[in-house]
């Protein structure tokens, strides 16, 4: 009788939950303390770099309160941040989850501890390899054996206290310099005990610089025998692993999805997603071996001269999200026209809704 009523309660809560939003994004900096050879602070010019002030973080709060989960990081490495414990602790507070990517080298045992008992959902921590030498090749200025023993003691300090969160995450950008170790960070992860795997690509390409680390859309076999032994040892080894398409495939919402979901940068600025909110003025589109435009940040508003929920409801921005609501629309009349196979009727195409301007050389459209 327990269980039912805990179900139900559980229940009560999915059915009658006030959130609006899945997810809003909070950059809670912009700076770093490494450097990675795929990252754009170190090639793109006039980078800014800075801390999200307390004062913005808590004029979020109205809507933080209607969002599921809260994911503080953005371009920079959070565990930077001074207040990130008291923010954490306030979202906590809201009965909101919470998590957060960093590059391990913070970490410290202290940290650890600190974020298990303010009871953090998600901590992602990034590796580049399954070794030193690649590992450090590409995130230039951190130590692989520490990183390790800091993922190692966040596991173990998890299951001696009986725990189930934070869920412990490595993430692996996928380039063509590491690629080949995808399987053995599957087994890594495996020995780590970590929760999930995640291979992700370099799917913010401003530059040549940047564009030699792509992996998707090149007719590579050996790339997708990579993956196809990555997943064959997650599945011997019971490892939860989530693996980008390195083949673009065209879909009616890109994994930012605008329509659910919200980018804060450090400065207040809001924006549909981490792609359109780079801290710089004009972000280069490069396509073909070039830069084929450039495109402003979008910013809707600043949560420092007005409610971020009315920076929700402007009509520009509510019209950005209208084009994507259309395409997922369409795309579900494309689907119910080919169970129908009328012969008869009028095929639809993704052309006849265009993205938006400042979407459309997106990568993330075409799930990367």
């Amino acid at each position: 009788m327990e269980k039912i009523k805990r179900f139900l309660s559980r229940l009560k809560k999915i059915i009658f939950s006030p959130k609006i939003f899945d997810i809003l994004q909070i950059e809670v900096t912009s700076r770093c303390n490494v450097s990675c050879k795929m990252c754009p602070s170190a090639v793109l010019k006039d980078w800014k770099n800075g801390d999200m002030d307390e004062e913005t973080f808590f004029l979020l709060l109205p809507a933080i309160e209607l969002t599921k989960y809260v994911h503080l990081q953005g371009w920079g490495e959070p565990l930077l941040h001074p207040k990130l414990d008291k923010m954490i602790e306030v979202i906590k507070k809201k009965d909101v989850r919470c998590g957060f990517t960093t590059n391990g080298q913070l970490l410290t045992e202290k940290r650890v501890n600190r974020f298990i008992d303010l009871g953090v959902d998600i901590i992602a921590i990034s590796l580049a390899g399954a070794e030193k030498k690649v590992h450090e090749s590409i995130r230039s200025g951190t130590d692989f054996e520490r990183i390790i023993k800091n993922i190692s003691y966040l596991v173990d300090e998890k299951r001696r206290r009986r725990l189930k969160k934070p869920e412990v995450v490595i993430s692996f950008i996928m380039t063509p310099e590491n690629i080949s170790q995808l399987s053995d960070i599957v087994e890594m992860g495996s020995m780590l005990g970590v929760d999930r795997v995640v291979a992700n690509n370099v799917d913010f390409v401003p530059c040549a610089e940047i564009d030699r680390f792509r992996v998707f859309g090149l007719e590579n076999e050996a790339y997708k025998e990579y993956i196809d032994k990555a997943k064959e040892v997650a599945r011997i080894k019971g490892v939860d692993l989530r693996v980008y398409p390195i083949v673009p495939e065209e879909r009616a919402i890109c994994e930012a999805d605008p329509m659910r979901n919200a980018y804060i940068s450090y400065d207040g600025c809001v924006s549909p997603c981490v792609y359109l909110g780079v801290p710089i003025d004009e972000i280069p589109v490069f396509r073909d071996g070039k830069v084929v435009r450039i495109i402003p940040r979008k910013c809707f508003g600043n949560v420092k001269e007005e409610p971020f929920l009315c920076i929700w409801e402007k009509k520009e921005y509510m019209g950005f999200r209208d084009i994507f609501k259309k395409m997922k629309n369409l795309f579900i009349a494309m689907d119910l026209v080919s169970m129908a196979k009328k012969e008869n009727s009028k095929p639809l195409q993704i052309k006849d809704l265009p993205l938006p301007s400042e979407c459309e050389d997106c990568y993330k459209i075409f799930g990367i």
